[in-house]
């Protein structure tokens, strides 16, 4: 059975969404069940990794920096709420300290994509929604 954690206080849309997505991966024959809490025990039992599935974002990374090692890195794994999936790799590890030691743009960037491809091949998220469209008002 899988605890799919999500913050009550979050919009309405992104609930009826959420509850759609459970709906799906129910249809899929797992066991899933979508628990709502408030916002301090979301926090607490985001923290403390008491769930099996949050919903949670990684920001995007253009540049290389020391806010990798909070988001991906290993030693902040186990306690960085900027990770939610709680990824621990030596390859990440690696790329990581590359990026950083880059002497110039073209090593950065080959290093980024090959961050990139490394943690698409994690599998540590599930993409929830795509919208093709560019909106302008």
């Amino acid at each position: 059975k899988i605890n799919y954690l999500f913050n009550s206080s979050s919009p309405d849309t992104l609930s009826g969404a959420m509850e759609n997505f459970v709906s799906n991966v129910g249809k899929l024959g797992i066991d899933i069940t979508l628990e709502k809490v408030d916002p301090s025990q979301y926090t607490s039992r985001e923290r403390d990794r008491d769930y099996d599935l949050v919903y949670d974002a990684y920001a995007a990374f253009l540049g290389t920096g020391t806010g990798l090692y909070q988001r991906f890195g290993s030693e902040a794994a186990e306690f960085s709420l900027f990770n939610p999936a709680g990824l621990a790799s030596p390859l990440i590890d690696a790329i990581i300290d590359a990026s950083l030691n880059s002497e110039n743009r073209a090593e950065e960037e080959a290093s980024l994509m090959a961050l990139d491809r490394a943690l698409r091949h994690e599998f540590i998220m599930i993409p929830v929604w795509y919208n093709p469209s560019f909106w302008v008002a």
